[in-house]
């Protein structure tokens, strides 16, 4: 009879590992993903499937467009994606090689004639969640081995959650068609499992290098935000899943052509590619120079070393370094200064003269003094040195101080809804109503009332604003769902 030796040693350290890559890649939107997430994503595949649209991204190279003015490097790029798009539109095949027209420029057409699909794009025009949609997705339609996959949507609405999941989510702001929202997925074999613990930074790096791509001053937040002048641009959150294959979710939020009046309402410094570089930039072009950056350094990543070919490139851009910062590790936090990363890109502080390095964590600059080195949080306070979560939003009319998922009768509810139009209103059928400036909506279609969605009956008071980028359009820039009782 054998005897089965049990290696403690090599136990610990695949224990360890798989810890490791549970944490190596955090999902941004929901503090854990559980079964309610789950159940969730599969129901808004169900809701929103239909509504789908599945295109390619192609691979293209855009090496030229760091050599020009950015005002060259848009009119190049937009032709581009303009001649993609036209062809792929009436090609039902989808494949290259594509015609070039006349007017097409020597270059133009020797990039768009080496294009090649790259990986499948999955487009909703609008979803509560992109991020919990492509995991439903992916669910429902697994990934191949070494297959990627894209899903994108013009717009995401925090306010169409449940309730429940809305109360353990971060709120995000995503005004319709001004940036990218995306969430790539890819997988890969179990014997490079090792690689899942540096896909955030590596998604960090390519979004870092298409940006400087564009002439900006980039830095990366350590674990997964890039910061413009100190000021927020894009953040990152992912999931990995391990199955017959290694399944990794990778989601995105980039600030591209987003106002300086729309950053400006976020919870905290903002800013877009617009503002900084006063130019209005086309994201279908954004989406498809960061599907080929990050599928090529993936690739790199699979076959080379984290350490030689990335982590160089991480350290010069990351910011706060010899900084005195605050680390909050789930219920701790951590004040010190913020030494270097080490060779697996763990951030090492200096704590009470002592080095320590953590995997994950959120950074932040220190702005004021602290008792110890170390403090616990009590589960349900807040840190009193954090920025507060954003409050509920509010809308002021002559009779009513309404906040969003306030609840009134349908009396009140309807007398605060004429009162928040005002005088010469216009009904727009279907349950919708605008005001005379075109800057007030109240939306009470059949699903609202009946609270089909958005946990029960209800009304939308909608505040828009002037759009800067389309000439007679309008932006929302407040949504507050009042319930009836």
């Amino acid at each position: 009879m054998k005897i089965l030796r049990f290696d403690t040693f090599k136990f610990l350290t695949i224990l360890f590992l798989l810890k490791f890559a549970a944490t190596a890649l955090e999902c941004s939107a929901t503090e854990q993903l559980g079964g309610m997430y789950e159940d969730y994503s599969q129901k808004l595949v169900k809701s929103y499937q239909s509504e789908s649209d599945t295109l390619p991204i192609f691979r293209i190279k855009f090496d030229h467009i760091s050599s020009k003015s950015i005002q060259e490097s848009v009119s190049i790029a937009r032709s581009i994606s303009d001649l993609l798009a036209f062809h792929a539109s009436n090609r039902p095949e989808l494949k290259p090689p594509f015609p070039i027209t006349d007017s097409t420029s020597q270059q133009e057409a020797s990039i768009v004639s080496q294009a090649t699909p790259l990986m499948n794009r999955v487009h909703l025009k609008k979803v509560p969640s992109i991020f919990l949609y492509a995991l439903g997705h992916a669910t429902n339609n697994p990934l191949k081995l070494n297959e990627w996959r894209v899903y994108t949507t013009n717009k995401q609405s925090f306010e169409d959650l449940p309730l429940k999941i809305k109360e353990k989510s971060t709120p995000w702001f995503s005004p319709l068609s001004q940036n990218l929202y995306a969430t790539f997925c890819f997988s890969f074999t179990k014997n490079q499992f090792n690689k899942v613990f540096f896909i955030s930074q590596i998604a960090s790096v390519s979004i870092a290098q298409v940006l400087e791509n564009y002439g900006l001053p980039v830095q990366i937040r350590w674990p997964n935000d890039i910061l413009v002048n100190n000021r927020k641009i894009a953040g990152i959150g992912g999931k990995t899943d391990f199955f017959d294959n290694v399944s990794i979710f990778i989601n995105v939020g980039l600030n591209i052509n987003m106002s300086k009046y729309s950053c400006n309402t976020v919870d905290q410094p903002a800013t877009s590619m617009m503002v900084e570089k006063m130019a209005v930039f086309d994201n279908e072009v954004i989406l498809t120079q960061l599907a080929n950056q990050l599928h090529d350094n993936v690739e790199i990543l699979l076959k080379e070393n984290f350490k030689t070919h990335f982590l160089p490139y991480i350290q010069q851009h990351t910011a706060y370094i010899g900084e005195h910062v605050i680390l909050k590790d789930k219920t701790l936090l951590h004040e010190g200064v913020f030494l270097k990363l080490n060779e697996y890109g763990h951030i090492i502080l200096s704590i009470d003269k002592q080095e320590k390095d953590f995997i994950s964590g959120s950074l932040r600059r220190k702005t004021s003094t602290s008792t110890s080195s170390a403090s616990m949080l009590p589960p349900d306070e807040e840190d009193p040195n954090e920025k507060k979560e954003r409050k509920k939003p509010t809308i002021k009319t002559k009779k009513y101080t309404l906040q969003d998922e306030q609840t009134l009768d349908e009396n009140e509810a309807l007398d605060a809804a004429i009162d928040f139009l005002g005088e010469g209103y216009e009904d727009m059928g279907n349950g919708r109503f605008k005001s005379v400036d075109s800057l007030r909506q109240i939306r009470m279609g059949n699903k609202d009332l009946l609270g089909e969605h958005a946990d029960g009956p209800h009304i939308n008071f909608e505040e828009y604003t002037p759009s800067t980028l389309r000439i007679g359009k309008y932006d929302r820039i407040n949504n507050l769902h009042i319930y009836l009782k």
